[in-house]
């Protein structure tokens, strides 16, 4: 897959990204579909320093909305991999507490996925 390299469509996925937490935040039945939208762009136009969330958040949605554990979890570990392709600082704690804290304790040892997320929260402060 290639990267994103126009500038309008780089700040409509920062954008959109800014949207899908305020939905997560709020509740909002948004969320999934700012999810799938910013998917749509990756796959559409490339990867951009962002996009690693999104996979993350894919399995968030199939294992904590639509319990396909096994799903979820591969779309988690798709996202960890390209977050250590990209080396994003920008996203690097959000898409570990993602992946780590929603989508792969229902699949993998707990205490494997504490060590992650005490690396995602030192990587946050």
């Amino acid at each position: 897959m290639s990267f994103m390299t126009d500038r309008r469509r780089i700040e409509v996925m920062r954008l959109l990204d800014k949207l899908a937490t305020y939905c997560y935040l709020s509740g909002n039945i948004l969320f999934p579909v700012t999810i799938l939208r910013r998917l749509k762009y990756t796959i559409r136009y490339g990867i951009c320093d962002s996009s690693a969330i999104d996979f993350a958040g894919l399995g968030m949605i199939l294992s904590g909305k639509l319990f396909n554990f096994q799903a979820g979890s591969t779309y988690a570990k798709y996202a960890l991999l390209l977050l250590d392709k990209l080396n994003s600082k920008l996203i690097h704690s959000r898409t570990l507490m993602v992946a780590y804290g929603f989508v792969l304790p229902w699949t993998q040892p707990t205490q494997s996925v504490l060590k992650h997320l005490l690396v995602a929260y030192e990587t946050g402060m």
